[in-house]
């Protein structure tokens, strides 16, 4: 029986999950050498603060098998879901690209769901697992910060016996008809058919890979480059370039950190001034949406990823949170579409149980 706050979280493809547990509350703004589970918001302030799950307990599960999957409920939401509200938010950002204020900037949106059965956020967590083996899936439960279920396909750093890893992924495609077997099995790969990515997709992953570039250029030694390629993630498919590099003499992972966080791909450019805009223009706080978590310092290793495909879990429903990142020839139908393809990640969770 958990008696603290604590985080389950599921690294892709492994076969097992984590369970973090500190006694009592997590930690806020822990030093940054103390091992745990973090949970970082897009951006810090009183209320959503940067959370520590002190590793006072670790302990490893196996995935229950994967079994039959069948209908587990309904889910609805008020009046027209935000799309009105949405309409208006995206008039004011585009506005902003048009004038050249900005190069790209993310407009993101939150849907309050209810269902007509409330599922347990464990059976939630490992429902998630199942559906998404190519994803970082994570529960995390604190007093302080609720209770959040993520999957995520956006490693934001990792670091392994001193080489470093992080990536850039932009660009957003549904699959559908033959689209929908990529990144299956190799005798049913050939049936998948190309992906064929529009220019705008190609502009904005392109915009996310020079800029993780130039700023880990100060920090890193030599870095490899490779990409950009498509990976799958759900029923949707997106652009990423990979970056692999040692630290320079005297850097530290929280400063690679703080360099990194949040990226154009959950923010804009130019970074800072896309931020401020961000919070003060947006309609609904994004809270710990498009900030980050992972495990730190846990078995020598820290596996952080941008926080993602999420939502918080409450007493009476849902808060599902989805954004897209928006250029100057973006259309507001194809970018509100776009949200709404990336929320099915987490619904598909809640209407999906394992017999």
């Amino acid at each position: 029986m958990m008696t603290g706050d604590y985080a389950m979280y599921r690294l892709p493809y492994d076969d097992y999950y984590t369970i973090v547990e500190q006694d009592g509350r997590a930690l806020e703004n822990a030093a940054p050498d103390t091992p745990g589970f973090v949970m970082a918001p897009f951006a810090a302030d009183d209320d959503t603060p940067q959370l520590l799950i002190r590793a006072d307990r670790i302990l490893r599960k196996p995935l229950p098998a994967a079994g039959e999957l069948k209908e587990a409920g309904k889910l609805s939401t008020t009046g027209d879901g935000g799309r009105k509200s949405y309409g208006e938010t995206f008039r004011r950002f585009h506005a902003e690209l048009v004038t050249g204020h900005f190069g790209k900037i993310v407009l993101a949106r939150r849907c309050r769901y209810t269902a007509d059965v409330q599922r347990d956020p464990q059976d939630l967590f490992e429902t998630a697992c199942l559906l998404y083996p190519r994803m970082m899936v994570a529960l995390v439960v604190t007093r302080r910060g609720g209770t959040w279920l993520s999957a995520t396909p956006e490693t934001l750093l990792s670091c392994t016996d001193s080489k470093y890893h992080t990536m850039a992924l932009a660009g957003t495609m549904a699959l559908k008809g033959k689209t929908l077997l990529f990144d299956m099995p190799p005798e049913r790969d050939r049936k998948a058919g190309s992906m064929e990515w529009s220019a705008k997709n190609r502009e904005e992953q392109a915009i996310v890979a020079r800029y993780i570039r130039k700023t880990i250029e100060p920090l890193a030694g030599e870095i490899e480059e490779n990409g950009p390629v498509t990976v799958r993630a759900g029923q949707m498919v997106h652009l990423r370039t990979d970056f692999t590099f040692n630290a320079r003499s005297g850097v530290t992972t929280q400063q690679i950190v703080e360099a990194l966080h949040p990226t154009p791909a959950v923010c804009g450019l130019p970074v800072k001034e896309a931020c401020t805009f961000i919070r003060r223009n947006e309609a609904a706080e994004r809270r710990y949406y498009s900030g980050f978590a992972g495990p730190a310092g846990i078995d020598g290793a820290t596996r952080l990823f941008v926080t993602l495909r999420c939502m918080e879990i409450t007493d009476n429903g849902y808060e599902l949170y989805a954004g897209g990142g928006l250029l100057k020839d973006s259309v507001e139908e194809d970018e509100w579409r776009e949200t709404e393809n990336k929320m099915e990640t987490m619904k598909k969770c809640i209407v999906t149980k394992r017999i």
